[in-house]
């Protein structure tokens, strides 16, 4: 017997109000991956591989609509409420932005960043988020962790804040990440 998938996409179709009219971003996209299964989306620009991404987050603008089905292992995204979005979002799935300039707070250290989601919804506290990260943080390779924690997202390079975000996405130990051009910013030789 095959094992259930952690995401089964069947369907989906994701469509936006344009000038009075509704426009197709994707169409009919159906996939599985299942459990320590690696799955990559590939399509040139504008094909809709993030808003794909998007929609099984349900991170879609207001303007955007999604239609099919998004199961997280046999439970339907689309049909969430807010608690159990919130839930799937901060605890099942993890997210690594194209654009992580775009998806930190420029006022907070990388610490308050890393440890704030999972301090909020009680995964783990303080103590122990900032260091699991530091431990992440030698994982990904960013070199002096503790002294990073400390530092703004501005005083990063940019493969430096990638790495951040693939620490963010990492720390609540999800059982899915989806990973937007994870790579963005970050050497060949990584």
């Amino acid at each position: 017997m095959t094992p259930k998938p952690v995401l089964d996409l069947q369907d989906l179709h994701v469509s936006v109000r344009h000038r009075g009219t509704r426009r197709i971003l994707v169409r009919d996209v159906s996939l599985k991956i299942g459990a320590a299964e690696s799955v990559g989306l590939v399509g040139e620009s504008g094909s809709g591989k993030s808003m794909t991404i998007k929609a099984a987050m349900r991170l879609l603008p207001s303007s955007a609509t999604a239609e099919g089905h998004v199961r997280f292992e046999d439970r339907d995204v689309l049909d969430f409420n807010r608690r159990d979005l919130a839930r799937y979002r901060s605890r099942e799935v993890g997210l690594i932005h194209q654009d992580p300039r775009a998806h930190v707070n420029p006022t907070r250290t990388i610490a308050q960043f890393l440890a704030e989601g999972v301090v909020h919804t009680g995964q783990m506290p303080q103590d122990e988020a900032i260091r699991r990260a530091c431990d992440l943080m030698a994982d990904v390779g960013i070199p002096d962790a503790e002294r990073r924690l400390g530092q703004f997202p501005h005083q990063l390079s940019g493969g430096l804040l990638q790495r951040v975000m693939i620490v963010a996405a990492l720390l609540p130990e999800p059982r899915l990440i989806f990973a937007d051009e994870p790579t963005t910013a970050l050497d060949v030789t990584v």
